[in-house]
């Protein structure tokens, strides 16, 4: 039981890791293109690519709050990511490149996981 319980505490610690994150980043690029010359297509490409950054930081943290069940915590982030992202474009005209992202997002997510639970459990 209480390892489900570190499970859902990884999780949330996780998800909340990667909202802090897309804040964080949503707010300076709103002032980027506020301030500067950049354009909305290469804000959008940057911010494309640092989803990826964000699934495996906030493994990482999650793996690091449960120190145990990584894999398991990645993947639960990087499957609650995809629904996200999914349910944000609703209704998705399916593509190869989807399947793509979203399962590069999964392992990443996973290898975020494994890696906090073995860089940061201190036992």
């Amino acid at each position: 039981m209480s390892s489900w319980i570190n499970v859902f505490k990884g999780t949330s610690g996780a998800i909340i890791t990667i909202l802090i994150l897309a804040l964080l980043s949503s707010c300076l690029f709103a002032t980027l293109l506020h301030f500067t010359s950049m354009t909305e297509t290469t804000a959008s490409k940057w911010l494309n690519g640092s989803v990826f950054v964000f699934a495996v930081i906030g493994s990482m943290a999650g793996g690091a709050f449960s120190k145990s069940h990584g894999w398991v915590i990645g993947a639960i982030t990087g499957l609650l990511l995809i629904a996200l992202s999914i349910w944000t474009v609703w209704p998705i005209q399916f593509e190869w490149s989807h399947l793509f992202h979203y399962t590069g997002l999964l392992l990443l997510s996973c290898t975020g996981g494994v890696a906090g639970v073995n860089l940061f459990n201190k036992s």
